[in-house]
């Protein structure tokens, strides 16, 4: 019961002290670089360009400092270029006859993405340069909670083709025996991933057009300080003549970092007669 009542206490101290602080809000939209990065001996791996929106809260703890957090939702993408593999293994046809069997896969091309929501916590530092004009930097931690990660195969065939070196022939043009050239396309193998930790760096500035109400435009800069995948189980690009795992396969430093702008408003929500500090103006 007494448990009880302090809790209830704590809450309304909470609610006080917001409703008595200074307290403003960021919605905005971003556009820039928001790649999935890996490192692969097998093929070479570029980021992407993306969307990204997101609302921030700030707690004024005097006028040119802040402390806040959000939320986020990005998204992340990848373009992989495999290089060709060849994939031999002898075996034994139905028929008891002994054969080489070789398995090329060309021009591969891979689509990565992934969708995160994530949680940033920040410090803020502020300084008015003219009456209008509000120069701003912060800086802070991410807590990233990735979703799954889609994987498609774009382009790309295989090509099959069996030598059987009783005759001394090479077979590539039948498909009833499995020799021949297909198209490679759809889903990918699945990868697992984790929540991961990032830190942000931003720097913009803000234009006043009115006490409650700042247009803002920030440059800022994400890495992630850990992977959002600990690897594949199967660590070979291939596992057998017909099954291509990707160019993922056993890579267990996947990272995503952004950098770009973000173009929004700054809100001040406090009620006039309990603004503290005069942050805006």
């Amino acid at each position: 019961m007494i448990c009880k009542k302090i809790d209830i206490v704590l809450v309304l101290l909470l609610i006080v002290s917001l409703g008595e602080a200074q307290i403003k809000v960021q919605p905005y939209v971003g556009f820039g670089n928001q790649s999935i990065h890996y490192s692969s001996d097998n093929a070479s791996v570029d980021g992407v360009s993306g969307l990204n929106v997101g609302l921030d809260a700030f707690y004024y703890i005097n006028q040119k400092m802040a402390v806040g957090g959000g939320i986020r939702m990005v998204n992340y993408g990848a373009i992989a270029s495999v290089y060709d593999q060849v994939y031999s293994a002898e075996l034994t046809d139905e028929d008891g006859d002994d054969y080489v069997l070789s398995a090329t896969f060309n021009g591969i091309e891979e689509d990565h993405h992934l969708t995160a929501i994530e949680i940033p916590l920040f410090f803020r530092y502020q300084h008015w340069l003219t009456n209008d004009i509000m120069l701003f930097g912060s800086t802070g931690p991410v807590l990233i909670f990735p979703g799954s990660m889609e994987s498609k195969f774009t382009s790309g065939t295989l090509a099959t083709e069996g030598y059987f070196p009783e005759w001394n022939v090479t077979i590539d043009d039948v498909a009833e025996m499995g020799f021949y050239e297909r198209d490679i396309a759809g889903d990918g193998p699945q990868v697992d991933v984790n929540t991961s930790l990032a830190w942000n760096l931003a720097f913009g500035a803000e234009y006043f057009l009115s006490k409650k109400l700042n247009l803002f435009m920030t440059v800022s800069y994400q890495s992630s300080l850990s992977s959002v995948s600990d690897g594949q189980s199967n660590n070979d690009i291939m596992s057998d003549a017909y099954t291509f795992n990707g160019s993922m396969a056993g890579a267990s430093d996947i990272k995503l970092t952004q950098m770009g702008v973000k173009i929004g408003v700054t809100i001040d929500i406090t009620p006039v007669e309990k603004a503290g500090v005069k942050s805006i103006r």
